[in-house]
């Protein structure tokens, strides 16, 4: 199955939209927030995604944010980035 990243999902927002389409065209979706309570909601809601804390602006962040996706998940195959830094 193909893995989605979606990095800046936010509440009710363009990410959060993406991480939908994507997940309904048979994406396995990794969702990066830096609130924890989102992501669960998302998880929740969306069949086949799965939540990451991760501030992007934080380099050391994000290189642990990809290790545990392609270790949980296996290799990306897109990365949309729907951030503000």
């Amino acid at each position: 199955m193909p893995v989605c990243v979606v990095a800046g999902v936010g509440e009710w927002g363009i990410g959060e939209h993406v991480a939908m389409k994507f997940a309904s065209e048979g994406y396995q979706v990794a969702m990066l927030a830096r609130r924890k309570e989102n992501l669960d909601r998302l998880e929740s809601e969306i069949t086949g995604s799965k939540g990451y804390i991760c501030d992007v602006s934080v380099t050391d962040q994000v290189h642990s944010a990809m290790q545990a996706i392609t270790g949980d998940l296996g290799p990306i195959d897109v990365l949309i980035v729907n951030t503000s830094v």
